[in-house]
């Protein structure tokens, strides 16, 4: 799977309606969990707070990726626009 065609999957994932209603509803019952976790039960709340940052940190990946095709497309569009002008003006390559 080539960078531009992984950015419109994950652009089309993160924009689907079931998978953010997921991503919120883990997140939720997450900061539920935390809310009800005992002061001192230090463990828990770092298990659920690294639960809490996973969470963040694939909806990160997964923008990068959107982010990596778009600049992919760019560049393969100014290429080819540009292979073009070339051509055009009878410059070889």
């Amino acid at each position: 799977m080539d960078l531009i065609q992984r950015g419109a999957e994950a652009e089309q994932l993160l924009a689907n309606p079931l998978l953010k209603a997921a991503f919120e509803g883990v997140r939720q019952k997450l900061l539920d969990r935390i809310e009800e976790t005992a002061i001192g039960d230090i463990d828990t709340q770092h298990e659920l707070v690294l639960c809490l940052q996973t969470i963040k940190n694939i909806r990160r990946y997964m923008e990068n990726w959107i982010r990596d095709g778009q600049l992919e497309a760019e560049r393969a569009s100014s290429n080819s626009a540009w292979q073009k002008l070339q051509k055009r003006i009878g410059v070889k390559t």
